[in-house]
């Protein structure tokens, strides 16, 4: 790059994942599941996630 400058992702390195979830079968053709993520990183990044998911099966 010209000049030198150097362009960089912050929060991309050292990341920490903690993810809990849980899986369910309602019945013989339905399977629900969810769970929740938190990601922290270098320069006060965060990020939260939730995920639902359901299943039908014929």
């Amino acid at each position: 790059m010209d000049g030198g400058a150097t362009i960089e992702r912050q929060g991309a390195k050292n990341l920490a994942e903690v993810k809990l979830g849980i899986d369910g079968q309602l019945n013989l053709n339905i399977s629900l599941w969810t769970n929740v993520a938190q990601q922290i990183g270098q320069y006060g990044y965060r990020d939260t996630r939730a995920t639902l998911g359901l299943k039908y099966s014929f």
